[in-house]
């Protein structure tokens, strides 16, 4: 017999001749050798940052976009169990279902929401990750957007587009005030002339 110590983070699954025989919470716990195959589940929220990727939006503009993902095994048994039998690596397939459901979102998606609506693409990935993740007994407890970064000549363009918009605003604000300038004079030039 072997003794396992289960840390408090931590559950364990027994499988005895490839069968799950149960899950063991934190303490010292006895496995048998040859037997029991001993399986350790971390508890922990872990975080993961996923490397910029190439995404295509809908307006067809390639853009680099890089997030972070926090996420955990649920401490029910039941959902540790599932941790354990329902999926071989559950790290690896949530980083992958994760580029597959952020290119998805950012697909249906045209350049300019990306950029402005930032936490709706956020929330759509997290409910989406969620819906699949959670037959693996893991939760996606957070998804978050560092950097969606279009190519330089898009950059450029809608630099020059907010230019232009700012010199059509002061130019509006310019005109309008010299109108109800001349509007008061006019004002002005009527009252004087009605007390003369």
């Amino acid at each position: 017999m072997f003794w396992r110590i289960v840390n408090q983070y931590e559950k364990m699954g027994i499988l005895r001749f490839g069968r799950v025989l149960g899950i063991r919470s934190p303490g010292i716990r006895v496995v048998i050798p040859f037997v029991d195959q001993p399986v350790k589940v971390d508890l922990r929220e872990k975080v993961i940052r996923v490397p910029p990727q190439k995404y295509i939006t809908k307006d067809n503009v390639v853009v680099d976009m890089d997030f972070v993902i926090y996420y955990r095994v649920l401490p029910d048994d039941a959902m540790v169990q599932r941790a354990i039998i329902d999926i071989a690596d559950f790290t690896a397939a949530t980083i992958n279902l994760s580029f597959a459901t952020l290119r998805a979102v950012i697909g249906a998606t045209t350049l300019a929401d990306a950029l402005s609506e930032r936490e709706k693409m956020r929330d759509q990935l997290q409910i989406r990750l969620d819906e699949v993740t959670t037959r693996w007994g893991v939760k996606v407890s957070q998804v978050e957007i560092n950097e969606i970064d279009p190519p330089t000549g898009v950059k450029a363009a809608m630099e020059r587009e907010k230019s232009a918009a700012a010199i059509k605003i002061a130019d509006i604000t310019e005109s309008e005030g010299s109108r109800q300038a001349q509007i008061n004079r006019a004002e002005g030039e009527k009252q004087a002339a009605i007390l003369q």
